[in-house]
């Protein structure tokens, strides 16, 4: 999937989604099963917190999002394969877009079936196959260079200022 989505598979599929209704229609129903799932899970004790904390417009929008925090009704982005996907081999229902997703994986080399150690990464084995996201790595080295940078720079001004005031007191000692 990681792969498929570098290779602008969320764009893609986003503008699909756009345009079919069908899809629209699909996409519905996922998100307003996530909604009821989250409402019935969640106690009125704990949204009464929320809406405390956050106020009732937060607290309502993410009631009311559906899979992968996406808006209710929001048509024109897919946002993550990976959940729909999911979804998709937990659910009871079939649904349009993901046998889609599941058909262009299997169309692309990816055994949706799993393999013999799939299962790993959620059971979290000692000493077995651990998954890399490729998407996220670019995000992450960006995140850590800029990080870098801001600190460097930070340490540069603070650098500075203690010059600046070191040059300022050697002055005011030189006066007297």
């Amino acid at each position: 999937i990681d792969k498929w989505e570098n290779d602008g598979a969320v764009r893609t599929e986003s503008t699909r989604l756009s345009e079919d209704q069908n899809w629209k229609c699909d996409l519905d129903r996922i998100n307003a099963r996530h909604a009821n799932t989250r409402k019935n899970l969640i106690d009125a004790r704990r949204i009464a917190a929320a809406r405390a904390k956050y106020g009732d417009h937060a607290t309502e929008t993410v009631m009311n999002s559906g899979i992968a925090g996406l808006s209710p009704h929001k048509h024109n982005d897919i946002k993550c394969i990976h959940a729909i996907v999911a979804d998709e081999l937990l659910a009871d229902q079939k649904g349009l877009i993901a046998t889609h997703f599941l058909d262009t994986l299997e169309s692309r080399g990816c055994n949706i079936a799993g393999t013999s150690n799939c299962h790993e990464h959620c059971a979290g084995i000692e000493g077995g196959w651990r998954y890399f996201p490729l998407k996220n790595k670019q995000r992450l080295r960006q995140r850590r260079d800029r990080r870098r940078a801001l600190y460097a720079k930070n340490r540069r001004s603070i650098f500075d200022i203690k010059n600046i005031t070191s040059i300022n007191n050697n002055d005011e000692d030189n006066t007297t």
